[in-house]
């Protein structure tokens, strides 16, 4: 009986300790989070990224103003993709609507 206590109990601490991320941030804090630390260079990377995919948006959007209808669904299906990738990369990036 004993044995089985200690082996739930394990167990318990094992489920509870995933997904919980220790680090230092750079004022030598101790940080612990259900996250894990980003990267400046994954940061930097996905910001302009996102940048990009912004300015397409603009530039798709100004296409469909000035299109011919033959060119209009293919560039409401870019616009779409571009909108889904902004959404996509503000989510990595933690933003919230």
């Amino acid at each position: 009986m004993y044995r089985q206590i200690i082996l739930a109990s394990f167990c318990l601490l094992c489920y509870a300790n995933n997904g919980i991320y220790q680090y230092t941030d750079k004022n030598g804090n101790l940080v612990l989070s259900n996250k894990p630390k980003t990267s400046n260079t994954r940061y930097k990377v996905l910001s302009e990224e996102l940048a990009h995919e912004k300015q397409a948006l603009i530039k798709a959007n100004e296409s469909l103003a000035t299109s011919s209808p033959k060119q209009e669904g293919f560039l409401k299906n870019t616009i779409k993709a571009h909108q889904k990738n902004i959404d996509i990369l503000n989510k990595q990036l933690g933003y919230t609507p």
